[in-house]
C-alpha cells in the first residue's frame, strides 16, 4: 500500500468514512484512485495542509473529476457512491473559484459605475454650465451654481459620513476577528500541548486527552472561522468605502469647477459665450469619457455574468453528482442535497444582486437632470439587467425551495440543520442572514 499523509478524510464529512479507502490493502485500483482522489482535495479543501493557488486548485478540481468519472464507472456501489460524492466537492470546489472571480468583477464594477456617475456628473456639470453662462445674466447664473455648491458640499458631507460610518463598521469587525484569532491561538496551542502529552501518556489515558486535544483544535478552527468571517465582512465594506471617496473626490471635482464659473460669472459679458462655448465642448469630452468608461462596464458586467453561469453550471452539477449517491442514509443525503441547492442558490442570489445593482447605478445616470447622448443605450442595458436579475432572482427562489425541501427531510432535530433552514429561509425571504459563508465551505 502506498503511503499517504494523514488528513482528515473528506468522505468522513459525508457519512462516508470507511469508503473511499476500502480495498486499499488489497491493491484495489478504484479503490486506490479515489484515495488518491480524495487525499488530494483534502490537501486544498479548507483547513487542508496545502494552500494552492487558484489556478493550482482549479487544475486539481478537474483532474479529480476527471479520475472520479473513471473510477466511478467501474467500481462497486459503495465506491460509486464515494466517486460521486467526491465529484460534487470538485465540482463545488470549481463553483466557488469562478464565483471568486465573478465577486471581484462586481467589486470592479463598483468602481467602474462610480467613475462613470463622476465623469456623467462632470460632463452635465460643464453643459449646465454653459447654459448658465449664455444667458449673459450674472444674477441667475450664480444662484444656480451657488444651489449646485450647496447641493455638492451636502453631497460630499453625506459621503463623508457615511464612509466614516462604514469605516467604524469595518474597524469594529476586525477588532472582534483579532479576538476571535487570539482564541483560536490558545485552544491550538492547548491542542498541541494535549497531542504532545498524549505522545508520553499511558496507554490508558491516550484515548481521553486525544479526545481533549481533539476537542480544543475543534474550538480553534471555529474561532479562525469566526474571525475568517468578521474579516470576510469587513472587507466586503471595502468597495462601498471606496465608493464613498470616489464620490467625495468627484463632487469636490464638481464643487471646484463651479467655484470656478462664479469667478468666471464676474468677468465681463464679453468673454461669456466663449466660456460657454468652452463648457459646451468639455461636456462633449466628459460624455464621450463617460461612455469608454461604459463600454468597460458593459464588458465587465458580462464577464461577470459568464463567471456567474459557470459558476452555477458547476453547482448544478455537484447536484447531480450528489443525487447519484443513493448508498447513505437519507439524513445524510438529505443534508448534502440540502448544501448543494443552498450553494446554487447563493450563487443565483449572488448574480441577482450583482445585476440589481447594475440596474440601479445605470438608473441614476438615466435620472441625471440633463439626458446623455448614450441615454438610449443607458436604457437598452437597464432593461437586459433588470431582465437577467428577474432570472436570476426566480432561479435562486427555486433552488432555495428545493433547499429548505432537503433539509427537511434530514434531521431537523440537528441544531446544524435548523440553522441552515433559519437561514435559507431568511435568503428566500430576501433578507441577509448574519454569516455569508455557503455550507459547502463549512461541510466539505
Amino acid at each position: 500500500m502506498r503511503h499517504r499523509r494523514r488528513h482528515r478524510p473528506l468522505v468522513a464529512l459525508l457519512g462516508l468514512a470507511p469508503i473511499a479507502l476500502a480495498g486499499c490493502e488489497k491493491a484495489d485500483p478504484v479503490a486506490l484512485a479515489i484515495a488518491d482522489v480524495e487525499r488530494e482535495l483534502a490537501e486544498i479543501h479548507p483547513g487542508g495542509t496545502a494552500a494552492a493557488d487558484p489556478g493550482s486548485r482549479e487544475s486539481v478540481y478537474r483532474s479529480a473529476i476527471s479520475a472520479l468519472r473513471a473510477a466511478g464507472q467501474s467500481g462497486t456501489d459503495a465506491q460509486r457512491d464515494a466517486a460521486s460524492l467526491l465529484t460534487a466537492i470538485a465540482e463545488e470546489g470549481l463553483s466557488r473559484l469562478a464565483s471568486a472571480d465573478a465577486a471581484a468583477l462586481e467589486s470592479r464594477l463598483v468602481d467602474l459605475a462610480a467613475r462613470l456617475r463622476a465623469t456623467a456628473d462632470r460632463a452635465v456639470a460643464e453643459l449646465a454650465l454653459a447654459e448658465a453662462l449664455a444667458t449673459q445674466t450674472g444674477d441667475s447664473e450664480r444662484s444656480e451654481l451657488e444651489t449646485g455648491l450647496a447641493e455638492g458640499r451636502a453631497r460630499v458631507a453625506e459621503a463623508q459620513a457615511r464612509r466614516d460610518e462604514l469605516t467604524g463598521q469595518r474597524e469594529a469587525l476586525l477588532l472582534r476577528a483579532e479576538g476571535h484569532a487570539a482564541r483560536a491561538a490558545e485552544h491550538s496551542a492547548t491542542a498541541g500541548r494535549l497531542r504532545s502529552e498524549a505522545l508520553a501518556a499511558d496507554p490508558d489515558a491516550v484515548a481521553e486527552i486525544a479526545q481533549r486535544a481533539y476537542e480544543a483544535q475543534r474550538r480553534a478552527a471555529a474561532e479562525d472561522t469566526a474571525a475568517s468571517d468578521l474579516r470576510a465582512q469587513a472587507e466586503r465594506l471595502d468597495p462601498e468605502i471606496a465608493e464613498q471617496s470616489l464620490v467625495i473626490e468627484s463632487v469636490q471635482a464638481e464643487i471646484q469647477a463651479l467655484n470656478e464659473a462664479l469667478a468666471r460669472v464676474d468677468q465681463r459679458v464679453r468673454d461669456a459665450e466663449a466660456s460657454a462655448q468652452s463648457a459646451r465642448a468639455s461636456a462633449r469630452s466628459a460624455a464621450q469619457d463617460a461612455e469608454a468608461i461604459l463600454d468597460q462596464f458593459e464588458a465587465a458586467r458580462t464577464q461577470a455574468d459568464e463567471l456567474w453561469a459557470q459558476a452555477v453550471t458547476h453547482a448544478q452539477a455537484a447536484i447531480a453528482s450528489v443525487g447519484r449517491a443513493r448508498g447513505i442514509d437519507r439524513a445524510t443525503l438529505a443534508l448534502r442535497r440540502g448544501e448543494s441547492q443552498q450553494r446554487l442558490g447563493e450563487i443565483m442570489d449572488a448574480r441577482a444582486r450583482g445585476l440589481s445593482r447594475s440596474v440601479g447605478q445605470l438608473e441614476l445616470l438615466a435620472g441625471l437632470d440633463r439626458p446623455l447622448p448614450f441615454a438610449a443605450r443607458l436604457d437598452a442595458l437597464i432593461g437586459a439587467y433588470e431582465a437577467a436579475a428577474d432570472e436570476a432572482a426566480a432561479g435562486a427562489a427555486d433552488a432555495f425551495g428545493a433547499a429548505i425541501a432537503a433539509y427537511e427531510g434530514a434531521s431537523t432535530r440537528d441544531a446544524t440543520v435548523r440553522d441552515r433552514l433559519d437561514r435559507v429561509r431568511a435568503l428566500l425571504a430576501g433578507q441577509r442572514p448574519p454569516s455569508d459563508g455557503a455550507p459547502a465551505d463549512q461541510a466539505g
